[in-house]
């Protein structure tokens, strides 16, 4: 299987397992091949109820919190949760159907309703509907004899994401809304959402205090402040795995600044700092009630190779060089922390790619992640970083047995020299199977 093979090898440990960052289903058990093939059998010998239950058993995650179901003669009843929305629903011998509560209403407003309606147009496989109960429901339905594993994979990821995504979006723009069904969130502790906050409000300041002070033209130079707010924007998506507004906020980043429209890089960079700049003027409690973890069935990132990492830290590593000459500092120490945070944002690479990129940020990011751990004073903790690589190698050497995390190639002097070499032995690394 090459490189999927590897991708679904996550569960073996379950230290290897909690990562921080977006949720990704690329990493399940390689016996979940097996159970998606039986599926596609079952579907081919119209046996439908089998192939919606293995479509089910496929879907759970290594921890197996996820999703659970239930078999009935000719039915099967389902339940599985997308971050803060619980997503319910049955096949019989007719039909599929599958709901998402969003939100709840006494009366649904002009505003909204123009709102939903407009996201309808936008939704291959769901719609949105109001029930008697005054419940704004995403639903996605078939006849049973069209429900492929395809289709109820697609239509599930459709309907799960989207309720995911807009339940906290239009509670926070429409007052009289009322959150229903999201009890299965993991709440953080208060020191924790204070803490995440003071960081992030500390960064986009800092980030704001750079571009002021910098002494680089930025009207010449627009591609060094993106650089700046690029590092930013995947850093708080990453470190803090936000919901709601947050969330879709650093979404809207990357999305149009990476948007195809023939934009000025200096328009993308200011509509960047506003984006930073209704973060900052957001009630704080607002803001920490966005902080929350949560469980969930489908991930964004999609499976992606080791190459794919070269070739980004190929094309981007050099444009340092005149940073550095030039004493931009933070300028060149925010390309490799872009480098890092597009990478975790954008992909499900293998894991050895994917415990190196964290363990970048838990060294650039020391005092926040883990009360300094990876450091000792402004430059990296050298015999913790290497530690760590030993056991990242150890940990996945049986797959990949010519990986080789030679330390002596990093430059532990500066966080600068550690950032750029320690890209450098990424993209360096082989990662072909045994």
């Amino acid at each position: 299987m090459g490189f999927l093979d590897e991708l679904f090898n996550r569960n073996t440990d379950k230290e290897e397992i909690k990562m921080l960052g977006r949720f990704s289903d690329a990493y399940k058990p390689s016996s979940n091949y097996k159970v998606w093939e039986d599926a596609l059998l079952a579907y081919e010998n119209e046996e439908y109820l089998k192939a919606t239950i293995n479509l089910l058993t496929f879907l759970k995650n290594p921890e197996n919190k996820n999703i659970s179901y239930q078999t009935a003669e000719n039915e099967v009843t389902f339940q599985f949760f997308q971050g803060s929305k619980t997503i319910s629903g049955f096949q019989n011998e007719t039909k599929f159907r599958a709901e998402a509560k969003i939100a709840q209403t006494d009366d649904i407003k002009i505003g909204l309703s123009r709102r939903l309606l407009e996201k309808n147009y936008l939704l291959k496989y769901s719609r949105f509907a109001l029930d008697e109960e005054g419940n704004i429901l995403l639903i996605f339905d078939s006849y049973t004899v069209d429900a492929s594993p395809n289709k109820l994979y697609q239509g599930l990821k459709e309907m799960a994401t989207q309720a995911d995504k807009l339940d906290d979006l239009i509670l926070d723009e429409f007052s009289d809304l009322r959150p229903i069904n999201n009890e299965h969130i993991i709440p953080r502790s208060e020191e924790q959402k204070e803490k995440q906050y003071v960081y992030l409000t500390h960064k986009i300041n800092q980030c704001f205090h750079e571009i002021e002070t910098s002494k680089l033209n930025i009207d010449q130079f627009p591609g060094g402040l993106s650089f700046l707010l690029l590092d930013l924007n995947y850093k708080l998506d990453y470190l803090l795995t936000p919901e709601g507004f947050l969330m879709d906020n650093l979404e809207k980043n990357h999305r149009v600044f990476f948007a195809n429209d023939k934009s000025e890089v200096a328009l993308k960079n200011n509509l960047f700092i506003k984006s930073f700049r209704k973060i900052l003027e957001k009630d704080k409690e607002e803001i920490k009630a966005e902080l929350y973890d949560v469980i969930s069935t489908f991930g964004l990132p999609v499976p992606t190779p080791h190459e794919t990492l070269t070739q980004l830290i190929e094309s981007e590593l050099n444009k340092m060089q005149w940073y550095k000459e030039n004493k931009h500092t933070a300028i060149a120490l925010a390309i490799p922390s872009y480098v890092v945070g597009y990478s975790l944002f954008s992909y499900a690479l293998p894991m050895p790619d994917m415990k190196l990129l964290d363990l970048f940020y838990r060294v650039t990011e020391s005092e926040f992640l883990n009360n300094g751990e990876f450091i000792n004073g402004d430059t990296p903790n050298a015999r913790r970083v290497k530690k760590e690589m030993a056991r990242i190698e150890n940990k996945y050497k049986s797959i990949h047995p010519h990986l080789d995390l030679n330390a002596s190639a990093i430059d532990f002097s500066t966080m600068l020299t550690f950032s750029e070499s320690f890209l450098n032995l990424i993209k360096d690394i082989n990662l072909d199977h045994a």
